[in-house]
């Protein structure tokens, strides 16, 4: 009798521990769910947040990558006078993994591409050999994980300038890092030319857009 009763003691006991183990990982899995809609509803807004206005898609493909960018829309006449699109010029040397892309018309567009290690460009490594660089100030405006838009002005020309005449000036830049089908891309703007924050803000719609 007494063997019997330890028997059911202990059936039920293991369904109870069954019925808790479940409902923790129940809980545990409603966590992880709500946390994994919120990264991607936090994605979703910082991409409606990055204004298309003016430009078009361009595919990437003619050009040894596979994705979708955006560009300015520029037009011009072919010989029955109707309008059509201008081609941007991509400066791309066949198997390196870099692309340079400017877009007649527009002098001020001068996006680049890199395909490069996935633990190697993240925004806080870019940020950390900013800070290598003596002779710059860098001046961060919007930092995500993803992006980030900055100035940077030589040291002796930070002292003397106030904050209204330093977002007029061509001195803007950014740098955006994403995975996008198998590649693991940064783009940003030509490293060699400062730009006014009109066409970087432009140049970083396009690199979040892009798919």
């Amino acid at each position: 009798m007494k063997h019997s009763y330890c028997l059911t003691v202990i059936f039920f006991m293991s369904i109870l521990f069954v019925a808790c183990d479940t409902e923790k990982s129940n809980v545990n899995d409603q966590e992880e769910n709500v946390s994994s809609n919120e990264a991607k509803e936090d994605s979703e807004k910082e991409l409606k947040s990055h204004n298309l206005k003016g430009m078009r898609e361009y595919n990437m493909n003619p050009h040894e990558l596979d994705i979708n960018i955006f560009i300015p829309e520029k037009f011009y006449n072919d010989e029955e006078d109707l309008p059509r699109h201008v081609k941007p010029d991509v400066k791309h040397n066949e198997g390196e993994a870099r692309w340079e892309i400017t877009v007649p018309g527009d002098r001020r567009w001068h996006m680049v591409i890199e395909e490069i290690g996935k633990d190697s460009s993240s925004i806080s490594d870019e940020m950390e050999k900013h800070s290598s660089i003596a002779f710059f100030t860098y001046n961060y405006e919007e930092v995500t994980e993803q992006q980030m838009i900055f100035s940077r002005f030589l040291k002796s020309e930070n002292t003397t300038l106030d904050s209204n005449k330093m977002s007029s000036l061509p001195n803007y830049h950014f740098y955006c890092s994403r995975d996008i089908k198998n590649y693991h891309l940064v783009f940003k703007n030509h490293e060699q030319k400062d730009f006014r924050k009109i066409t970087v803000k432009k140049m970083l719609a396009s690199a979040m857009n892009a798919y």
